[in-house]
């Protein structure tokens, strides 16, 4: 075994009509009604020896946000490719380029620097040959 660490943002299954989910800070169960209960800052995941890492396509909601004056954006891609995530304003106009080039298959962050912006809503877009993926940001001053 080698143990690796892996963030998991949420998970939900239902078996024998229990309903099990796992969020960000905490594990729910509910057979008649919700309990909650906090976790510990890992859970260890059993993989096969040789079992590879499946990643797909997806963009990560930024945090903080709101943010003042920087923030962080995650991202998820499946296979080595060139990458490219801009910064719109609500009118769908580019107004920043955050990051642009080759990147290998997995999940990556790249944190960005809004101190020249004015207060307002934003979008970010990931860009890859094969997908455009666009979310909502707040930046407050």
């Amino acid at each position: 075994w080698k143990t690796m660490d892996i963030r998991i943002e949420e998970f939900s299954f239902i078996s024998n009509n229990r309903a099990y989910g796992l969020s960000e800070n905490s594990i729910l169960y509910t057979e008649n009604g919700w309990e909650s209960y906090s976790i510990v800052d890992s859970v260890l995941v059993g993989l096969e020896q040789n079992e590879e890492i499946k990643y797909i396509y997806k963009l990560y909601q930024n945090y903080p946000n709101p943010f003042n004056p920087s923030t962080t954006i995650k991202f998820e891609i499946p296979q080595r490719e060139d990458v490219k995530i801009i910064l719109l304003n609500i009118l769908g106009e580019e107004i920043d380029e955050i990051f642009k080039g080759e990147l290998n298959s997995g999940i990556h962050e790249i944190n960005y620097d809004g101190s020249s912006l004015s207060s307002g809503i934003y979008l970010y877009q990931i860009k890859t040959p094969n997908i455009i993926e666009t979310r909502k940001c707040i930046l407050l001053k």
